[in-house]
């Protein structure tokens, strides 16, 4: 019984860390946000625009990526707990 408790206590723990590293890439999402509002209001020409276009799909995608595997997560944890 002891060491279904001490794997499953590893196992929480594991999934923590990845909710920590996730948070924090999170974190990093407002500062390339802000960077990407500038390059909009600074794109003149059509190849600009679609470059930054492209960017804020990329940073779209991955943002929403991120915030459905830290949910993800954030779920395994709670039944784990």
């Amino acid at each position: 019984m002891a060491l279904r408790a001490l794997m499953l206590n590893k196992k929480i723990s594991e999934k923590k860390k990845e909710l920590d590293a996730l948070r924090e890439k999170m974190a990093g999402f407002e500062a390339r946000e802000a960077e990407l509002a500038q390059a909009i209001e600074e794109a003149e020409t059509e190849e600009e625009k679609k470059t930054v276009e492209e960017a804020v799909d990329a940073f779209e995608s991955e943002k929403e990526a991120t915030a459905a595997e830290v949910e993800s997560l954030e779920t395994e944890v709670r039944e784990l707990e």
